[in-house]
């Protein structure tokens, strides 16, 4: 079985740095749909 590292690693093409950084940003907007929350009819678009 293929290590979860190596098979990121044969998708991203940057150093760790950047890609801490992007997942730390999807974390984070993650966070914050969660509380903000999305539209649920068209009425609160």
């Amino acid at each position: 079985m293929i290590d979860r590292e190596q098979v990121a690693a044969s998708r991203f093409n940057c150093s760790e740095r950047e890609r801490a950084i992007f997942e730390a940003g999807v974390k984070m907007a993650t966070i914050y749909h969660q509380f903000v929350g999305t539209p649920v009819n068209a009425n609160t678009v």
